[in-house]
């Protein structure tokens, strides 16, 4: 399935606090590729890492 996603990684919660994403990726891409993005940011030590939609809901 191909569709409008946005992944989101902030290294530290004072990051998040402060709205500096150190990697914004959105593009139109496979589902299971942005996952597995997603999931490398996780397992590479960020503090938080979001997925979401075009219509800007969290989807993983």
């Amino acid at each position: 399935m191909t569709r409008q996603l946005k992944v989101t990684a902030y290294k530290t919660e004072s990051d998040y606090a402060n709205g500096i994403a150190e990697y914004v990726y959105e593009s139109e891409v496979n589902e299971k590729l942005a996952i597995n993005a997603h999931n490398d940011f996780e397992e590479s030590g960020y503090w938080l890492v979001t997925t979401t939609n075009e219509e800007g809901k969290l989807i993983h």
